[in-house]
């Protein structure tokens, strides 16, 4: 995890009990019977609530884990490489009705795998690569 990451969800849980503590105690001190007498019970409730709102709201900022722009499932950057050989364009097959798919009309996925998709039977499949050994 990132320092700033961490510094970020440290403070705002540090940050979050003060406001847990005092929200919960001006709700609780609303039901004392001098809050009633001097005429603050409300004061005290939306004042406490307002408090325990604030601390849910860090506390949700603090747990919810930042995902960077562009970045891959371990958190990296998501590069593209080009292959390290020649490449031969061979004729591609669906696996399901045997018809010649174009290799143009490949789709690039969220996980940088190619997808194919067979106008014919509607069939999907993902091109794997042949091992190098």
């Amino acid at each position: 995890m990132e320092f700033m990451t961490l510094f970020r969800r440290v403070a705002l849980l540090l940050l979050s009990v003060p406001f847990w503590l005092f929200g919960l105690l001006f709700i609780i001190s609303s039901f004392d019977p001098s809050a009633a007498a001097q005429g603050k019970v409300a004061s005290r409730i939306i004042l406490g609530g307002l408090m325990v709102v604030a601390a849910l709201l860090f506390t949700v900022f603090a747990l919810i884990p930042s995902k960077k722009a562009g970045a891959g499932k371990d958190g990296g950057p998501v590069t593209q490489q080009e292959p390290p050989g020649q490449l031969n364009i061979k004729k591609i097959k669906c696996q399901n009705c045997g018809a010649d798919l174009d290799p143009n009309s490949a789709v690039l996925g969220s996980e940088g795998t190619m997808s194919y998709s067979c106008p014919y039977c509607g069939g999907t499949f993902l091109l794997e690569e042949a091992p190098k050994w």
